[in-house]
């Protein structure tokens, strides 16, 4: 395995980025984790040393901006951008919130899970196409699978939280895109469900832990070639769109 990448994270002051933060650092990676609140920089700088911390609002353009600019000014290129920070604020996994979903909830979603990712990943794309193989890890969620929303019976079927399940169906359209940039490059761009993990979004009933999901997405995004550009996985297998 390669060592001294550089890595961006986002979303890492706990759950799933935290744990990816702490892998990536004992494996020799270079790693810049970002955080939205400066209290909850401070306490990772302490739990993870190692690590570069950032204040990141992926919700205000200017601190995208700003970051994106600190960035670009202190690094000469991007090996891998991992995007992880996300939100769920539809207030109900299952269900259908489609018809009494509140607009301000709407584009709050979208403007964590989809907006603030792009325009970040915009402003970092030369630095990612100055990295000899450059890689860009979407987190997304098999919530954002039209393919098996729309299945009668389905196990999705009667878990319709609409503003997460749009915003992560917007967000794999993203890597469609981004994979069709980078076609026939060394560099490329994947999606992936991280599974059902015991985090704040996911509750206590899920299966994983946080250090489970760290541990895939590491594999996928340190990965030395191209196969998973475009594509939707979980654990190696490919999900429908």
């Amino acid at each position: 395995m390669s060592t001294n990448k550089t890595i961006v994270i986002t979303g890492t002051n706990k759950g799933i980025g935290f744990d990816l933060v702490k892998l990536l650092c004992s494996q020799g990676m270079h790693v810049i984790a970002t955080c939205r609140d400066e209290n909850k920089c401070d306490a990772l700088k302490t739990s993870v040393p190692d690590a570069r911390v950032y204040l990141l609002d992926l919700g205000d353009e200017q601190s995208i901006s700003s970051f994106a600019a600190q960035i670009t000014a202190n690094y000469n290129h991007i090996d891998i951008l991992i995007n992880n920070a996300g939100a769920m604020l539809d207030g109900e996994w299952v269900g259908n919130t489609v018809s009494h979903i509140a607009p301000g909830v709407l584009k709050q979603t979208f403007q964590s899970n989809f907006f603030g990712t792009v325009y970040l990943t915009q402003l970092l794309l030369p630095l990612i196409q100055k990295s000899d193989a450059g890689r860009i890890v979407n987190v997304s969620s098999i919530m954002g699978s039209l393919g098996m929303h729309s299945i009668p019976g389905n196990e999705l079927w009667e878990v319709k939280p609409f503003a997460y399940n749009a915003s992560k169906a917007a967000l794999n359209h993203f890597t469609v895109h981004l994979a069709q940039l980078f076609y026939n490059s060394a560099h490329s761009a994947v999606s992936m469900h991280p599974g059902w993990v015991k985090t704040d979004l996911g509750g206590e009933m899920a299966p994983l832990v946080a250090a489970d999901a760290a541990k895939e997405l590491a594999a996928v995004a340190l990965c030395a070639d191209t196969r998973h550009n475009g594509k939707f996985i979980f654990n190696e297998n490919t999900l429908p769109w």
